[in-house]
């Protein structure tokens, strides 16, 4: 009886140490499962980085290209304003000396003209007929 006391007990702690043997087994199965996925994730979330900041770094190149291109385009159209005001201030030069030349009042060519009184006064001066 005592024999079947202690294989009772033997058979007992033998159980207990498969649960034990086999909750490890689990635990160590379970925490690389997850641990497989963090790494998984990990490697996602650095390629994702990497992605962002090659689109920051082509958004900023493209940010550079287009303030350039807004500095050309400005400077475009300072040039073009300065060509459409010569071609006006010679249409109007050229118009002030006609006037002047066939005898005009100094007050008309400003009218006609929109040029300055003293740009109007040197050019009664010089192109008026004596």
């Amino acid at each position: 009886m005592e024999n079947m006391d202690f294989i009772k007990l033997y058979c007992f702690l033998f159980f207990i140490i498969i649960l034990l043997l086999w909750k490890f087994w689990k635990d160590f199965d379970y925490k690389n499962k997850h641990f497989s996925q963090i790494d998984i994730l990990n490697q996602k979330h650095i390629s994702f980085l990497k992605e962002i900041e090659a689109l920051s770094l082509e958004i900023a190149e493209n940010s550079k290209k287009i303030d350039n291109l807004s500095g050309y385009l400005k400077r475009l159209d300072q040039n073009a304003s300065r060509l459409a005001d010569d071609i006006r201030g010679d249409q109007a030069m050229t118009k002030a000396i006609e006037m002047a030349r066939r005898g005009q009042d100094h007050l008309d060519i400003i009218k006609a003209t929109g040029l300055s009184n003293e740009e109007v006064e040197a050019i009664i001066h010089s192109h008026k007929d004596n």
